[in-house]
C-alpha cells in the first residue's frame, strides 16, 4: 500500500511539473508575440518616415 501511494505521488508531481512547463512555455509565447507584434508596429510606423528621407 505505502508503495501505490508513493507511486501516484510521484505521478502527481510529475504531472504538476508538466503542466507548469506547459504553462511557462505558453507565457514565453505569449511575451514572444507581445514583441512581435510592438516590432511590426513600430516598422509599419517607421516606413513613411524612411520612405520621405530624401536620396
Amino acid at each position: 500500500m505505502p508503495l501505490q501511494a508513493g507511486r501516484s505521488l510521484s505521478h502527481l508531481l510529475r504531472s504538476r511539473a508538466a503542466r507548469a512547463s506547459r504553462a511557462d512555455s505558453f507565457g514565453l509565447f505569449d511575451s514572444l508575440q507581445q514583441t512581435a507584434q510592438s516590432m511590426s508596429t513600430a516598422i509599419v510606423h517607421a516606413i513613411p518616415a524612411i520612405s520621405a528621407v530624401p536620396e
